[in-house]
């Protein structure tokens, strides 16, 4: 993905379709590769640490971004999100969050909408996207993103959603080695 500033802010194009690296069982190579990949696109897109964030789940994926954010670009705020209908001393997240935000160092705001606002969300979510949603967590990402990253100028969010798909589980390995192997894909297909 390429970002660039405009005179009407921020233009986000997609420039070639990423297929994670095959390190043919050398996953040190593949961790290297990937570690170099992400802090080149933090250095590369010079995001302005006053419109920049992260989402910290308190998971492998965004505490790795949180780290490199933090490195590249000196930012020292984190948020998370939690749901209004969730008991806090039943929330996992919000431990991890707090805790992974905590060792690094961050300035940590755990986002927890009324529930009024978390079920307007909801409506407000599928009038956007105009079908019906299949994720809770979208209903606090769009809460967060117009209650707390609109108001403070945060135009820029660095978030591991997705990431385990890409590269975390050996079925997600094996459907991107198709992706690059078109004939053994073929071959699956008889």
């Amino acid at each position: 993905i390429e970002f660039s500033r405009g005179p009407e802010g921020w233009n986000v194009r997609t420039t070639e379709v990423f297929s994670p690296p095959e390190a043919e069982g050398d996953n040190a190579a593949l961790v290297g590769m990937c570690r170099k990949a992400l802090e080149d696109v933090h250095e590369e897109a010079n995001f302005d640490p006053a419109e920049f964030s992260v989402l910290l789940s308190g998971g492998l994926d965004s505490s790795i971004l949180t780290r490199i954010a933090s490195a590249k670009l000196g930012t020292k705020r984190s948020w998370s999100c939690a749901y209004p209908f969730e008991d806090p001393s039943d929330d996992l997240e919000y431990t991890y969050a707090t805790t992974a935000a905590k060792s690094m160092g961050m300035e940590h705001e755990v986002h927890v909408p009324t529930m009024a606002a978390y079920l307007r969300g909801l409506i407000d979510c599928v009038w956007h996207a105009e079908q019906p949603l299949i994720h809770l967590q979208t209903v606090l990402l769009y809460t967060i993103f117009r209650d707390r990253f609109a108001p403070s100028g945060t135009k820029v969010v660095s978030c591991g959603e997705g990431a385990d798909g890409m590269f975390g589980f050996r079925f997600h390995q094996f459907l991107n080695h198709l992706v690059n192997h078109p004939t053994r894909r073929a071959a699956l297909g008889f």
